[in-house]
């Protein structure tokens, strides 16, 4: 997996801990209940993501739930099935994500950021705030 800034090595899992509140993406209940932000813990769990070369934020060791809008229009996140399963197929745009400056999470489909608030997670136009930006940390280089 790739990212448009530092490259992280394939197969590595990171965590997305948010700048300005110094939480954790985590999938709580994936395919049950929006993503939340929690406190991180490092140990993976429903703490893993990888963000891959097709511009997906996958969940978990298995990688087969996507971070996405909740649908075209809308700035709810959620996780769903990837659309991207083989490689020379591209994810759903609301499943298409860039990484800015290797912090940003900008979702082209709605020009807007991913960003955590003390109130949760949600999209908003972009701006330089600590709020969008995301810290990716490799968790297995961690473990060793």
């Amino acid at each position: 997996m790739y990212v448009t800034g530092p490259l992280v090595e394939n197969g590595f899992l990171l965590q997305f801990q948010n700048k300005e509140t110094g939480k954790c993406l985590d999938a709580v209940s994936p395919e049950k209940e929006q993503p939340k932000l929690f406190g991180c813990h490092g140990l993976g769990g429903n703490q893993y993501w990888e963000f891959t070369r097709a511009g997906e934020v996958r969940f978990g060791s298995e990688g087969k739930l996507c971070l996405q809008t909740a649908s075209l229009s809308s700035t709810d996140i959620i996780t769903k099935k990837c659309a991207h399963r083989f490689s020379n197929d591209q994810p759903s745009k609301q499943q298409r994500w860039f990484l800015r400056n290797a912090t940003v999470l900008y979702h082209p489909l709605t020009d807007l950021c991913l960003e955590g608030t003390a109130s949760g997670l949600n999209m908003a136009p972009c701006e330089d705030a600590n709020r969008q930006i995301w810290l990716l940390q490799n968790l297995e280089s961690a473990k060793t």
